[in-house]
């Protein structure tokens, strides 16, 4: 059986590679892509912007004190669908399973094409010369690693790397290098010590996890797969705070007035208690 082979292509600078072909004065000059509301944010940044800090997803005020002098321009989805759709049916025509993500990323199964390489090269520059955009391609056994590989050297970059290559390459790269890995759990590794993915690969299980999941059942259990058909039983302390809680929601409670009975029930009370006759069963306020 042939290895697996995946491509992942992300276009370069997408929103405003295609805003440059219509306004080829702009190349060279730092084009940000924003909205203009007040929580307006960055959409994309020409490399020429990403040299003063300017990056995807900042807010867009942050990105104009960034960067005064750069030109911004209002998205135009629009008109970004269109140029998506031009190359994406490019890469259809080439490649017969796809998996878009967006209007500038798709992954691409490459395993069991006689040459896979020379095809991601082909559809790289067949998009470069009908659309005149460029894009970066990783090549690798998985989604993980071929995304990975695609943004190590963008823009216009072509990475391909195995498992074991990928793994040595980026050993020195903090967690947030791994999709799925945001700050906040880049900044609960790094309390942990681990601050490169090497550190993180060689962790012990127990060290790189929280000992307590937020619902107080070991993670052990809660992350556990059931087996034969069966969920797996619970940890003995889990066993024992279950039935506890059992046994009190079955317990009958009287029922609270306010914390005082009224004057209304107590003469109720009386009342009734006086029409018993003597020799009835005792009750919590005499005889009935």
């Amino acid at each position: 059986m042939a290895e697996r082979c995946v491509a992942h292509l992300d276009m370069d600078a997408f929103y405003v590679s295609v805003e440059l072909r219509r306004r080829p004065e702009l190349r060279g000059r730092p084009v940000i892509v924003a909205g203009t509301g007040p929580r307006a944010v960055v959409t994309t940044a020409s490399y020429e912007a990403r040299r003063f800090g300017v990056g995807s997803a900042m807010p867009a005020s942050r990105a104009r004190r960034l960067c005064p002098d750069g030109v911004y321009l209002t998205p135009d989805f629009a008109y970004y669908r269109e140029a998506s759709s031009e190359g994406m049916a490019i890469v259809r025509a080439h490649v017969e399973t796809i998996e878009v993500i967006g209007l500038d990323e798709a992954y691409l199964e490459l395993t069991g094409l006689p040459a896979p390489h020379a095809a991601m090269r082909r559809i790289l520059l067949e998009i470069e010369t009908t659309t005149g955009l460029s894009g970066s391609v990783g090549i690798g056994p998985s989604k993980l690693v071929a995304k990975v590989a695609s943004d190590a050297e963008k823009p216009a970059g072509f990475v391909v790397l195995s498992r074991e290559q990928a793994c040595a390459r980026f050993a020195s790269s903090p967690p947030g290098l791994v999709p799925g890995i945001g700050p906040k759990t880049s900044a609960r590794l790094a309390e942990l010590g681990l601050t490169t993915l090497a550190a993180v690969a060689a962790a012990p299980w127990r060290r790189a996890s929280p000992s307590r999941p937020r619902s107080g059942a070991p993670r052990s259990w809660r992350s556990s797969r059931p087996r034969a058909g069966r969920c797996p039983p619970p940890p003995p302390a889990c066993r024992a705070a279950r039935d506890g809680v059992a046994a009190r929601s079955t317990r009958r409670r009287r029922p609270r007035r306010g914390g005082r009975r009224s004057a209304r029930t107590t003469r109720r009370t009386l009342s009734s208690e006086s029409s018993v006759p003597s020799g009835g069963r005792e009750s919590a306020y005499g005889r009935r």
